[in-house]
């Protein structure tokens, strides 16, 4: 057979391969015969490597799966209508979603646009779709739309949220929350914790920024949006620290939410001084103004819900020219929503 071109070998019909069929080689001067059976244990015979010298197209008309050595779940899979897992178990439900990772899961149908990575990270079967939704970390799970999360077994029930770190918990919509364990019932909120040992950091106020740093009840810092906020601790500033002065006050309905220093021009009559929102502890400054011509004004410190101590020998009686401008300076020690009780001091006439 040496030196015989394959076209003068006799071409195959349709008789099937069989026990006694072999495979010929030539080795030499010396015709070799193969059967199946002594083929059968040179398993390497695709084994060897090799290069793909030019492009090439692969049609897939099916799923191409790897499965562990024992058959019983797929490590990927890729199926014609754009499913993809990778990972030992990794379960997806629908084409439109990325699921990495062992025992990673997405389980609904419904779903859309999510990315999923982590061994364990969970994509929750709920009544309705989890939507465009990244979710990466170990045994970490998500049940919400629009959701950025990343972290070791974080928990993500809400929509819209930012949560970033282990243990992160937040049930709440439009929120962040940061650092290991925070956790966020409030929507609109943005909770930090930076403590290494503590857990269950949780804010509870919407429209909220609290800073957990030594303590997991109480913030070092909190801000609450339209309300009031907290710093607890001792606060140096290098440059200045002002609050705005505030014009057009009256001194019936001065408002300390609008700034501890106020300016107000008096009318030509009495007026009863009647604030609201004091703080106890809060030092508060008004710029009194009298009218630029006619009779000067009064205030009556004392007639509606404020209670104003002055030092002795009294109230002081205020300048009567026409622009006079006198400086009274007033230390809340009782604050309440509508009057307060203060220490007050005036400085007269400054025009």
């Amino acid at each position: 057979m040496a030196n015989l071109k394959f076209s003068d070998f006799t071409a195959y019909a349709t008789t099937p391969v069989t026990a006694t069929s072999g495979l010929v080689a030539y080795e030499g001067t010396t015709n070799i015969q193969f059967t199946p059976a002594q083929l059968a244990p040179f398993t390497g015979i695709y084994a060897a490597n090799g290069t793909i010298g030019t492009t090439r197209k692969a049609l897939i008309t099916d799923t191409i799966q790897f499965r562990n050595a024992g058959d019983t779940s797929d490590m990927l899979s890729l199926n014609t209508n754009g499913i993809f897992t990778l990972g030992l178990g990794a379960v997806s439900s629908s084409e439109d979603n990325v699921v990495i990772g062992k025992d990673a899961t997405d389980r609904e149908a419904a779903n859309a646009g999510n990315v999923i990575i982590g061994k364990g990270a969970n994509l929750a079967a709920t009544a309705g779709a989890e939507q465009y939704n990244v979710l990466i970390g170990r045994n970490a799970t998500l049940d919400g739309n629009y959701n950025t999360c990343v972290g070791d077994s974080l928990v993500n029930t809400g929509a819209f949220n930012i949560a970033i770190g282990s243990g992160v918990n937040l049930v709440s919509n439009y929120s962040m929350g940061f650092g290991r364990s925070a956790k966020s019932t409030a929507d609109n909120s943005i909770t930090f914790n930076a403590l290494s040992n503590q857990i269950n950091t949780t804010n509870t106020v919407d429209n909220s920024f609290k800073v957990f740093m030594s303590s997991q009840t109480t913030p070092d810092l909190d801000i609450v949006g339209g309300g009031e906020s907290t710093l607890n601790t001792s606060l140096k500033i290098t440059g200045q620290a002002y609050t705005e002065l505030h014009t057009g006050a009256t001194p019936a309905d001065p408002d300390w939410n609008n700034g501890n220093i106020q300016e107000m021009t008096l009318a030509s009559s009495d007026q009863d001084f009647d604030p609201s929102n004091a703080k106890a502890g809060a030092t508060y400054i008004l710029k009194i103004k009298q009218p630029s011509s006619g009779a000067a004004g009064t205030i009556n410190w004392n007639a509606a819900s404020a209670t104003v101590l002055w030092p002795s020998p009294g109230e002081p009686t205020l300048s009567t020219a026409n622009n006079a401008v006198d400086i009274v300076t007033l230390i809340c020690v009782v604050g309440g929503a509508s009057g307060g009780t203060y220490y007050a001091n005036a400085t007269l006439n400054f025009s």
